[in-house]
């Protein structure tokens, strides 16, 4: 269900998965498509621009973490995002995420 996509600095996974993000109000669901310890792809169902900051949760094995984010890129529904202030707490649920959903 994921693939290595090997084109960025650091390590990015495909994946599948739900997230929600908020923008200005309620949360939404989204589609979690890629994951780095930079950034992420987005399935959303609504319009952005680039420079638009959005709160991104992601739950994973029963722990959660908020981040603040930008998106970099659209392409319709598809929106690329990068994490802003990323701490070590937040590099650590990644890592976990990402370790626990790569496929070898």
């Amino acid at each position: 269900m994921s693939k290595m996509i090997t084109r960025r600095k650091n390590m990015r996974i495909s994946l599948d998965i739900e997230a929600h993000y908020k923008y200005g109000g309620e949360w939404q669901k989204c589609q979690l498509f890629d994951l780095s310890i930079e950034g992420a792809g987005l399935r959303v169902h609504q319009s952005f621009v680039r420079g638009d900051n959005i709160i991104l949760r992601l739950i994973h094995n029963k722990e959660e973490i908020i981040l603040n984010t930008t998106i970099l890129n659209t392409y319709g529904t598809r929106i690329g995002i990068k994490f802003n202030e990323i701490t070590d707490s937040h590099q650590n649920f990644i890592n976990k995420m990402m370790s626990t959903l790569r496929k070898y």
